[in-house]
């Protein structure tokens, strides 16, 4: 038995959907799926649910809170969807990538796909302002 608290594939879709399926690394944004040559019904995926405050203890577990009930560590609220590169570097580097940083990231790039949901198109830096207003 894991003593890792995962996301269950409900939440990597919810992650990955509020994203806009796209990476939540500011500068990124990468598309995480597309189609593959493999078949009519394959997919290319290269993106991954990572949790803001580690799955379990230990050993290279980064931003782990103890404090946090087996609950709280699988929601939602406490992953952010990158693409494959982004979602490594944020585990190899805690002091760096911060749980305020990810949260923020989450934040804005959340925004961003609901913002581009809304016009039906992708927002240039031209429209960055739209993120704060709401």
């Amino acid at each position: 038995m894991s003593n890792r608290d995962n996301f269950t594939q409900k939440t990597k879709d919810t992650l990955k959907d509020r994203a806009g399926n796209k990476c939540s690394f500011p500068s990124c944004r990468a598309p995480t799926s597309g189609a593959s040559d493999e078949s009519d019904e394959s997919v290319d995926r290269t993106g991954m649910a990572c949790h803001i405050f580690a799955a379990a203890p230990g050993r290279g577990a980064r931003r782990y809170d103890s404090t946090m009930s087996s609950e709280e560590r699988s929601s939602v609220r406490n992953g952010i969807w990158m693409c494959y590169k982004h979602g490594k570097q944020i585990d190899n580097d805690e002091s760096r990538f911060t749980s305020e940083i990810l949260q923020k990231w989450k934040e804005v790039a959340e925004r961003r796909a609901q913002i581009e949901n809304e016009l039906g198109r992708e927002i240039g830096e031209e429209h960055e302002h739209l993120l704060s207003l709401g």
